[in-house]
């Protein structure tokens, strides 16, 4: 997870890692010494790579996304005609489609669902600047203030980036078929592009959420605070946990995708399980930590609750004064025993109950149009 805490003196590329509530290092000497002006949101700061084609877009999130898909599936459809390979196929798996159609689709696809998810999902941090705020401090304050981007994590990254390009070659040769692989060199080229910029996607993705976890862990201990009257304020740490699954739960759905068109190999359902596993591990893992600093500050609270009760009950039978203290501290002693030890609402939960399903949506809709085929054919 990214931290409320954190200075990051560039963005990631690859799948997001957990939305940070990020500053440059101009905003955060601004913020040790204006302090009024931490009150408001400050400008998202500059982001790189793939993600500089929606600063520079004039339309929306989902425009632009749609386009990202239309031109990277149109690049192949360009090969498709440069090959003068036919696009339908009777025996083809998907609707007709030839053999290589339908996973040139998903991948088309996937690339823009990480690209435009991940977008979102940063536009939707920044708005919680507020929030973040309120729990964690504002960045001046922090104890915990650190690049993310250190030599060691670009070294990682460019590992990442050559492991995904590698590992991208390899499934293409293992994934495409035999004819297309000796007697289409365009389709060929163009499968090995798409699979390694998903892979290098998924492995920096993998690079950048462990960064983020290991510095949002520390700012969870160091700068987090629990009030416990205001527990609600944490929320903010589950829709953060909640939006980044979602990316991970969606590009499991885009996954599954392949299982439609009876593209079952081994590397693809592996793929799919590591992108729901991250999803769960992004949510929990931020989760479990703040769970125990809430239920330890609740003990901590009660202990001293308790305490003073008992000595009040020695006084209260002959004390009209310590009988009314009595009263007073034995609701408060209710009311944080009532305080929820986890940092999201019922909404939360339910949303992210929702998010967990989405991979298994291919399947029902595949086996739904089944049923129709069959009862239509018969």
């Amino acid at each position: 997870m990214r931290a409320a805490t954190e200075v990051i003196d560039d963005r990631p590329e690859g799948i997001p890692h957990p939305p940070l509530f990020s500053k440059n290092e101009n905003s955060i000497r601004q913020a040790m010494t204006e302090a009024p002006a931490l009150a408001e949101p400050v400008p998202a700061p500059r982001v790189n790579a793939e993600q500089w084609i929606y600063d520079i877009s004039p339309v929306g999130i989902f425009l632009t996304t749609s386009a990202i898909s239309l031109l990277v599936f149109g690049a192949f459809l360009a090969a498709l005609a440069g090959e003068h390979v036919s696009l339908f196929d009777p025996k083809g798996h998907v609707l007709g489609l030839s053999d290589t159609v339908w996973p040139a689709f998903v991948l088309s696809l996937m690339i823009a669902v990480i690209l435009g998810m991940q977008r979102y999902a940063r536009q939707r941090d920044e708005s919680d600047y507020k929030d973040y705020a309120l729990v964690f401090g504002h960045p001046g304050q922090s104890r915990t203030i650190r690049p993310f981007l250190t030599p060691t994590v670009r070294a990682r990254l460019l590992s990442a980036t050559i492991t995904g390009v590698v590992a991208g070659a390899g499934l293409t040769a293992l994934t495409l078929p035999k004819g297309v692989l000796t007697a289409h060199p365009l389709i060929t080229g163009w499968f090995f592009v798409a699979e390694s910029v998903v892979s290098a996607l998924f492995a920096r993705g993998f690079v950048m959420s462990t960064r983020s976890a290991q510095l949002f862990s520390d700012a969870i201990r160091n700068d987090l605070k629990i009030d416990l009257l205001r527990i609600d304020r944490l929320s903010v740490i589950g829709r953060n946990g909640v939006r980044t699954a979602f990316i991970w739960f969606s590009v499991a759905a885009v996954i599954c995708l392949f299982f439609v068109g009876d593209n079952m190999a081994v590397s693809t359902f592996l793929t799919m399980l590591f992108a729901a596993g991250m999803g769960i591990w992004i949510f929990m893992q931020p989760m479990m930590q703040v769970h125990k600093r809430i239920h330890a500050a609740k003990e901590a609270e009660l202990d001293k609750l308790r305490h003073t009760i008992s000595n009040l009950c020695e006084h209260a039978p002959t004390q009209a004064d310590a009988a009314a203290r009595l009263h007073g501290l034995l609701l408060y002693e209710k009311r944080i025993e009532d305080v929820r030890e986890w940092p999201f609402d019922q909404t939360t939960a339910l949303r992210l109950s929702a998010y967990i399903l989405i991979p298994a949506i291919p399947w029902f809709g595949q086996a739904i149009v089944q049923y129709f085929v069959d009862r239509l054919a018969h």
